[in-house]
């Protein structure tokens, strides 16, 4: 929806002016409109892309009607419509039909226990004009990105980590991200590529001020892995399954701007777009993309699909040069390099949608919650040794690292190097396992596949959308699909019965129609 930055501090030391550094750099995420506040302690910068309540009267930065409290904000609220009911119910006027005046006008009400009746993807600041104080927050899944930096006298914060940088001054590259980088293809999953500024976690709330900083979290992936319900059938799972799918795409349908969906022709981009069919009002427009290396197959698929749901397929064709044209743009775009050039593709889909569409629906997420990357959640099903957590990070680098240590050697990484590499990397892993309960394999390797290769999926399909100034939405991050899919046993998702154990079996069997 949007570009967030701003500036807080607590001494008396003038702030430098966050405004235009911020303008320029968050303008492909809010084309629209500019919006900037200023008060001795702090900055707020907000660049717009319409989507719901298209009028002057969805600007930002967003005062509550009380005076005490100002947001930025990026993200959708899909549920507004329902809590504006609960608002007037207790006594709010509400005076927009934009979801920015529900989040404000409910944290007001309630703080941060407002977060926890979102139903959406949301990133963004709340100032405490009272208390001079200001709230970091993020969504459940880590759907839309909010980086920070702490000053020593303040926070810095934005939506890419170089606006962050940009404003604290400039920030050196992290070198020390690199080996995640070539393991893992992205930063590590609460840092960037700038020395200290950190991508805030999701589910969670920071409050800054004059004293320490306090977290609140408001919603655990950890909680749900401890929930699996063992009695679960095969035909509960797959009604379940669909039943919240329909559900997750209809709420993402949320909008004042059509909606597209980029489509493969696989399961889940067929997924999106099946429920899409049954909800859309106006032609849906489905945009794949061909390649020289891809080849038409993807293409064909894609086009029978759009087919079946009276769906426009728009393909989009994509050369080596057209990838290297525009890559210092996304990257710079992105603040860090690119996961992997399918993100290039993403962009140019995203590019060529403008011309009919502001919001696309995509996939992302599905393989992590239903087991879909078979040659890896297959594996562990299938491992049967005992392994401590140190071991299980091991297995999980061995199986998960992008780059094998001959291919560093041979374009001329010493071997100091290559030994960080390996030693980082399992660390990294070891750490990130840490945070859960459990010496179980499988359970280990989905909760780092959710903690932090999705939230770099995630990543890749923001920046790439948001350069070409759409909004991208993914059905299979709704938390209450994500909540119902790790209570569906492990047998059922690897494939007990039909289909073997290929993984997402569930999905498959649900939707065989």
């Amino acid at each position: 929806m949007c570009g967030v930055a701003g500036v807080a501090h607590w001494t008396d030391s003038p702030i430098s002016d966050a405004a235009n550094a911020a303008f320029e750099r968050l303008h492909p995420r809010g084309p629209d409109d500019r919006g900037f506040w200023a008060e001795p302690w702090f900055q707020a910068v907000h660049t717009r892309l319409s989507i719901q309540d298209l009028s002057w009267r969805g600007h930002q930065p967003f005062q509550d009607g009380s005076g005490r409290f100002v947001t930025v904000y990026n993200g959708e609220i899909f549920n507004f419509k329902e809590l504006n009911r609960d608002l007037v119910a207790d006594g709010a006027v509400l005076h927009t039909e934009s979801d920015t005046e529900t989040l404000i006008e409910t944290f007001a009400r309630q703080q941060c226990q407002a977060f926890s009746s979102f139903h959406g993807m949301f990133a963004g600041a709340i100032f405490d004009r009272a208390e001079k104080s200001v709230y970091l927050f993020r969504d459940r899944l880590g759907v839309k990105p909010l980086f920070y930096l702490e000053t020593g006298h303040g926070v810095v914060f934005g939506s890419t980590p170089d606006v962050v940088a940009k404003l604290a001054g400039g920030r050196p590259v992290d070198k020390s991200a690199l080996p995640s980088y070539l393991a893992f293809r992205s930063a590590p999953v609460d840092g960037s590529f700038f020395e200290g500024v950190r991508s805030l976690k999701p589910g969670t709330v920071i409050k800054f001020s004059a004293h320490a900083p306090t977290t609140e979290t408001f919603w655990d992936l950890r909680d749900h892995f401890s929930c699996v319900d063992e009695s679960m059938t095969l035909a509960d799972g797959m009604a379940g399954s669909r039943e919240l799918l329909r559900r997750a795409v209809k709420k993402r349908l949320v909008a004042d701007v059509p909606v597209g969906a980029f489509l493969s022709g696989g399961l889940d981009s067929t997924i999106v777009v099946h429920f899409m069919a049954e909800f859309a009002k106006d032609t849906i427009h489905a945009h794949t993309f061909s390649s020289l290396n891809a080849g038409t197959d993807e293409v064909a698929r894609a086009r029978r699909s759009a087919e079946v749901y009276g769906a426009t397929c728009h393909v989009t064709d994509i050369t080596y040069q057209d990838y290297f044209a525009d890559l210092r743009r996304l990257t710079l775009q992105k603040g860090g390099p690119l996961t992997v050039p399918n993100e290039y593709a993403i962009f140019k889909m995203a590019r060529k949608m403008k011309q009919h569409n502001t919001v696309v629906l995509s996939g992302e997420a599905s393989d992590e919650l239903f087991l879909g990357y078979s040659n890896v959640f297959t594996a562990a099903y299938m491992e049967t040794r005992s392994l401590t957590k140190f071991e299980i990070a091991q297995w999980i680098f061995n199986k998960y690292r992008y780059v094998r240590p001959s291919a560093l050697s041979a374009v001329g990484f010493d071997e100091s190097f290559l030994t960080a590499y390996k030693t980082e990397g399992v660390a990294y892993i070891f750490k990130v396992i840490s945070e859960l309960d459990s010496d179980d394999l499988s359970d280990n390797l989905q909760f780092f596949f959710l903690r932090h290769h999705l939230p770099a999926l995630l990543s890749r399909l923001d920046n790439a959308t948001m350069t070409a100034s759409i909004e991208g939405r993914a059905p299979f991050t709704d938390h209450e699909l994500v909540e119902f899919a790790l209570k569906i046993p492990r047998r059922l998702k690897i494939g007990e019965g039909k289909g073997g154990t290929s993984g997402k079996q569930v999905l498959y069997q649900a939707f065989d129609d």
